[in-house]
């Protein structure tokens, strides 16, 4: 058996580090943008703090998931929203429970598809979905999206379909 010299070691090395490194270091690249996006969604909205999910699943044309967020200024709730946000308060910001509109036509609950197809823990998706159905969160739909202000969790969610 023949004794690999030192050279071909090191290629060995530098090719497996390069297969396997390079896709691992576009992954968690993509993962840190994909972050950053939403949290700037977000924050541009409500006061946000740590990262507690982020989570998406996209096909040929379409994608839903959801990102979940501490609230920053949780005593402050949609109060601190600005008007001219893209969700602003003036626009519709709702208290929950939420009402299912029922509109098929305009699809305009399809957000909610968001929550299901985002692979968050069943936990965290059974918190989002009791506060949309008793008093005390906030909901505020924009065309295939919403944010979700949970004050008495302090979570503020964007679920987003399409």
């Amino acid at each position: 058996m023949a004794k690999l010299r030192r050279w071909e070691v090191a290629a060995v090395i530098a090719i497996h580090v390069l297969v396997i490194g390079t896709p691992v270091a576009l992954y968690c690249y993509y993962k840190h943008w994909e972050t950053g996006h939403y949290r700037a969604l977000v924050s541009a909205e409500v006061a946000v703090a740590d990262v507690v999910f982020v989570g998406s699943e996209s096909g040929f044309r379409e994608g839903c998931g959801t990102a979940v967020f501490k609230l920053a200024l949780p005593e402050k709730g949609v109060n601190a929203l600005p008007d001219n946000a893209r969700y602003p308060a003036s626009a519709g910001w709702r208290e929950t429970p939420y009402v299912l509109t029922g509109d098929g036509l305009t699809l305009l609950d399809r957000w909610q598809i968001g929550l299901s197809c985002a692979g968050m823990s069943t936990e965290l998706a059974r918190q989002i979905n009791d506060a949309l159905e008793k008093p005390g969160s906030y909901v505020n739909r924009g065309a295939e999206d919403a944010l979700i202000v949970i004050p008495y969790l302090n979570l503020v969610a964007l679920v987003y379909d399409g």
